[in-house]
């Protein structure tokens, strides 16, 4: 009687520690590959150039750097940084496991969408991070 319990115990605490597929942690984030993935990348892009280079040579998917390679990286970064400052979550647009849109507030309150892709198998590495360009279609009054 007493193993029954203890296992029905752990089983239960296994699987309410799981969250469910396409559930938010408590800050928002998606807690898919692609919602882990892009949150690192947000910390790191955040924190400095030597946390996204780190967090680059770890994360990223070995076809992504031989696309674009570090040193070419760390020069977009620059200029990104520059731009934006810190970024963090706004709100999440469409999540999948394998992909992630969010709209993301940078230092000046501006907000851009962006997307984050992961590999479909594990170890879901990155395979690209792109910012979704904003158009403005003001012509004037229609009447």
């Amino acid at each position: 009687m007493m193993r029954r319990t203890l296992i029905a115990l752990f089983l239960a605490t296994l699987f309410a520690a799981a969250p469910p597929a396409g559930a938010e942690s408590k800050d928002g984030w998606p807690t898919t590959p692609a919602g882990t993935m892009a949150r690192g990348w947000v910390d790191a892009f955040s924190t400095s150039e030597v946390a996204m280079k780190e967090f680059n040579a770890r994360n990223l998917a070995p076809k992504s750097l031989e696309k674009k390679g570090m040193e070419e990286r760390v020069v977009a970064y620059r200029k990104l940084k520059e731009k934006y400052g810190k970024l963090m979550l706004g709100s999440v647009v469409k999540s999948e496991p394998n992909e992630l849109t969010v709209k993301l507030i940078a230092s000046d309150a501006s907000s851009a969408s962006w997307v984050f892709t992961v590999q479909k198998e594990a170890p879901y590495k990155l395979i690209s991070v792109g910012m979704l360009e904003q158009r403005s279609h003001f012509g004037g009054f229609h009447h």
